[in-house]
């Protein structure tokens, strides 16, 4: 079975040199946590080009992502350096729906993506808040171990 840990991490190497030579990237995961699963390689890399996609269009030049094991959940934090998530009737499930957007000529396409990837996987993801790791936006993305 696929490792996501591993896949992210060779991911995020290959785009950042590619694709987001403007964004500093940083993944955490000192304890070197797995996480074995069924799933697509195509959907992580939709995910991840998604919310770093976001955090482009919101100014960010850093992102960081842990990685870490809490509660029998594998837990993915991915917070980035931007604005952050400032319109309060988006908080919660609300930012999560198709169509909802913030962003003049924006889709509100890239966070539904997430929820259905995420949750096709039997994951859960949700919004942090801001300033959490990074100035801007941090969601959570988990899995039951």
């Amino acid at each position: 079975l696929p490792i996501i840990s591993k896949y992210i991490e060779e991911y995020i190497q290959t785009c950042s040199e590619i694709l987001f030579r403007d964004i500093d990237f940083r993944i955490v995961n000192e304890k070197k946590t797995e996480y074995y699963g069924a799933y697509s390689m195509l959907d992580i890399s939709v995910l991840l080009d998604n919310l770093i996609s976001n955090a482009k269009k919101e100014n960010a030049d850093s992102i960081q992502i842990n990685i870490f094991e809490e509660n029998g959940k594998y837990i993915i934090d991915f917070s980035d350096s931007g604005k952050g998530v400032l319109d309060s009737a988006l908080l919660g499930e609300r930012m999560f729906e198709l169509g909802v957007t913030t962003r003049y000529g924006g889709s509100g396409i890239g966070l539904a993506s997430v929820k259905k990837i995420v949750t096709d996987m039997k994951g859960r993801v949700s919004f942090l808040g801001n300033n959490m790791y990074l100035k801007g936006a941090t969601f959570r993305i988990e899995f039951d171990i």
